[in-house]
């Protein structure tokens, strides 16, 4: 799975920002968008659906429940209740804390 370009180069404009407070979070929420591009999925991380092909599913909220045994999908039980599986670039692991906080706003 890869990052989204908008949320980085997002993160990035804000590095020329002139405000150090406003530096200092881009950096660090920059830091953990690279970091989770990196990280292998796991169960019980939350996730977002981020596919077009999805349909009505894009923009959804879960919680990866497991891993299909045919290919090794994440299988997302999604807030609302309905169990989906997803390709992994269809889903983004989501940030919590402050520094999710803070890409709500960049974006």
């Amino acid at each position: 799975k890869k990052n989204s370009p908008q949320v980085v180069q997002a993160l990035c404009m804000r590095l020329e920002d002139e405000s150090p407070a406003v530096r200092f979070f881009a950096v660090l929420t920059l830091g953990e968008v690279i970091e989770r591009s990196e990280q292998a999925l796991e169960v019980g991380q939350r996730v977002e659906i981020n596919a077009s092909m999805t349909g009505k599913l894009k923009g959804m909220n879960g919680t990866i429940a497991g891993f299909n045994n045919e290919d090794g999908s994440p299988v997302v039980l999604l807030d609302h209740g309905r169990v989906v599986t997803f390709h992994e670039r269809d889903i983004t692991v989501i940030s919590e804390g402050v520094t999710g906080a803070l890409m709500k706003l960049l974006q």
